[in-house]
């Protein structure tokens, strides 16, 4: 190679590095937060997403995280997760996403029902934290006239 595709190479690497660094403060400060305690996931979960009139406009595809308290490994976590997943499933569908007269969507009940089943199957002792991972909801397209 020459010295000027060295020189681009290079410099192509380091802007690459400077995206992930970027891309990634979520990612390290979800860690930071959940530093003296233990992460744990759970599978990923479809959510509904509906209208201002209650009518299905999409689904959301989260991946929940959970900080556990000091004490709790991510073992006695799994032991009762699939109880956790029914309990998921069950909330967001009483209290799904929603979609906001500008377009954007909002997760706070979805998010306060997760914190709500988590209560019930883990106890408020085991876990500190709870986080929806992931941006993508799909939105249902209609194609004239009512959908």
């Amino acid at each position: 190679m020459t010295r000027a595709a060295d020189t681009a190479a290079m410099k192509a690497v380091v802007l690459a590095l400077v995206f992930a660094v970027c891309a990634a403060p979520s990612v390290l400060a979800e860690e930071a937060a959940c530093a003296d305690n233990q992460m744990a996931g759970v599978n990923k979960l479809v959510a509904p997403v509906v209208s201002g009139d209650d009518r299905l406009a999409g689904y959301a595809f989260v991946t929940p995280r959970v900080c556990l308290t000091r004490g709790y490994s991510a073992l006695d976590f799994r032991e009762r997760e699939h109880l956790l997943m029914d309990a998921l499933v069950r909330a967001v569908q009483h209290r799904p996403f929603r979609v906001l007269p500008d377009g954007s969507v909002d997760r706070s009940d979805a998010e306060a029902a997760f914190r709500e089943a988590l209560a019930r199957i883990y106890g408020p002792q085991q876990v500190s934290a709870i986080a929806l991972q992931g941006d993508d909801i799909r939105l249902m397209r209609h194609r004239g006239g009512a959908p």
